[in-house]
């Protein structure tokens, strides 16, 4: 009797939850900030690295771009569970572009809380307006609709933050619930069938493309100079990358690749940063110094390098033509 009574404790004290969100982590989206496992005025994530902020309470999958999420992706339950509140009518404006109305106790934005039982619950922060389909009361199965990723709230970017709480408390869901305080014995809630495509990845690529004007940061991330091809007469050729988890020391090195005899048309190598990054943005090119570009197909090679070894990469391709 004791041994049952322990088992249905631990049953309690565990939730498996899956990807709250329909896109390929890694590829389409990524995870920007974590947990913040510092319960001080510091902030580091759940391996003692910068991709959080002091007091974040989730965990943030990222979309590549606004454009992304015009398009429309979806936010889905976690793990079955009942709807115990829904807000769906808050306007989505970033923090660059502010709402001009106060968003204070509303920073989630549009958002879905469900209660899983046995003191669990998850939120579904920043979702677009109107595109909620659930209600409170409603019984919602693990992987069910919940509505679109959105840009409401507290957020200068287009994401879902899922928090996790136990009994009212903020849960890192990479960490679970730590043995009797021992904060080395985590118990990970995510299910077998998607942690290792939610891994932990200290860097990566967020986007990449090409383009004939100089690129901003803020015209990147709405999804602007993504080229499908480029004229021959362009004023310019740009290839440009941006990406996550940029550490002090990491050098980035990316050039383009001409299709007249694998010519070096452009190259950058940067110095060593100067300090760590969440996301950071880079681009080489040149000016058409001729009548005309070579028509052709153009290669953009991008490696970010750590220590000597090469930690995240990208080789995108663009035609010139008439």
């Amino acid at each position: 009797m004791p041994e049952a009574r322990a088992i249905e404790v631990v049953q309690r004290l565990s939730l498996e939850l899956y990807q709250p969100i329909e896109c390929k982590v890694g590829e389409d989206c990524y995870i920007q900030n974590y947990v913040d496992g510092d319960p001080g005025p510091g902030d580091r994530d759940f391996t003692g690295g910068f991709l959080t902020y002091d007091d974040h309470s989730g965990v943030d999958f990222a979309l590549e771009s606004s454009k992304a999420m015009r398009e429309g992706v979806s936010v889905v339950a976690a793990a079955d569970g009942e709807v115990q509140s829904v807000r769906n009518n808050m306007r989505d404006v970033d923090l660059f572009r502010p709402a001009p109305y106060s968003i204070e106790d509303r920073e989630c934005g549009n958002g879905v809380v469900i209660d899983h039982g046995d003191g669990w619950e998850t939120q579904y922060c920043h979702m677009q307006r109107g595109s909620i389909v659930v209600e409170p009361g409603d019984e919602v199965n693990q992987g069910q609709d919940l509505g679109l990723v959105g840009l409401s709230g507290h957020t200068e970017f287009a994401h879902l933050h899922l928090t996790v709480r136990y009994q009212g408390e903020t849960v890192d869901p990479y960490v679970g619930l730590t043995s009797q305080g021992d904060s080395s014995q985590t118990n990970p809630l995510w299910a077998e069938d998607v942690a290792s495509a939610l891994a932990y990845r200290s860097s990566g690529i967020i986007s990449s493309g090409f383009t004939n004007t100089t690129p901003e940061f803020l015209e990147i991330r709405e999804g602007y100079h993504s080229n499908s091809h480029l004229h021959q007469d362009a004023q310019m050729i740009i290839f440009w990358t941006s990406v996550y988890g940029l550490q002090q020391g990491d050098v980035q090195v990316m050039r383009i690749i001409s299709p007249r005899n694998g010519e070096v048309l452009s190259e950058r190598r940067t110095e060593p940063a100067p300090k760590d990054k969440v996301t950071s943005f880079i681009y080489t090119g040149k000016r058409l110094r001729t009548d005309h570009w070579p028509r052709g197909r153009y290669v953009g090679e991008y490696q970010l390098i750590r220590e000597g070894e090469v930690v995240a990469e990208v080789r995108k391709k663009i035609r010139v033509r008439r």
